[in-house]
């Protein structure tokens, strides 16, 4: 496998991820527990290339959901929401919640929406003509043959085919398509993080 194919079906860059991570954590971890996220988060980029529903690779839309959904309810298992192993399982989840807006086409369908709305998560509420590119090693597969492979659709930094896109009217303007993807992570990272807090609230109260 050619360095070029090794690379083309990760998300956002480590440096992109670690951004959008720290940016949605609205200061609730300490600097410790950050580090253990944005390495679990990065870790998955190396440890599951083939691995469709981590990246939401391949149209797996219901895997990855299913995936991101099973990981919250492996920290809910814990006893403490911050423990180490949460933490690490939060990373995880963090990384497939941000590949979503990156490598499907969701950005592209809402451009003319600002902001870019954040997905729930649920199946039946994705659009007509949702897609995400297509990963050569990665599996299952549940794209059609005329989706668009991951180099031609995603927006994992500026520089990308997709990513350096600019919208050309509607109230994002002027703002490229990768931007856009990185804007919808940080939020529906938040939405996250949050998540997390109220099961920390509620297992103390």
């Amino acid at each position: 496998m050619s360095q070029e194919n090794a690379q083309s079906g990760m998300g956002f860059a480590f440096s992109d991820h670690a951004r959008i991570t720290m940016k949605a954590s609205a200061g609730i971890l300490t600097d410790r527990q950050m580090e253990l996220v944005i390495r679990s988060n990065y870790s998955q980029d190396i440890a599951h290339q083939q691995d469709s529903k981590v990246h939401f690779d391949n149209c797996c839309f219901e895997e990855g959901a299913a995936y991101v959904m099973e990981e919250w309810h492996n920290i809910e298992t814990e006893m403490d929401p911050y423990s180490d192993n949460a933490l690490i399982t939060f990373g995880r989840l963090l990384h497939t919640v941000q590949d979503f807006y990156s490598h499907s086409n969701w950005v592209e369908l809402n451009q003319f929406v600002n902001p870019i709305p954040i997905w729930d998560l649920n199946v039946n509420s994705l659009p007509a003509g949702i897609v995400s590119g297509t990963w050569a090693i990665g599996t299952p597969k549940r794209c059609s043959d005329q989706a668009p492979t991951h180099r031609q659709l995603n927006k994992d930094d500026l520089n990308s085919e997709e990513g350096k896109k600019i919208v050309a009217s509607g109230p994002n303007q002027g703002k490229p398509l990768f931007s856009l993807a990185q804007d919808a992570a940080i939020r529906a990272t938040l939405e996250q993080f949050k998540r997390l807090q109220n099961i920390n609230k509620i297992q103390r109260s």
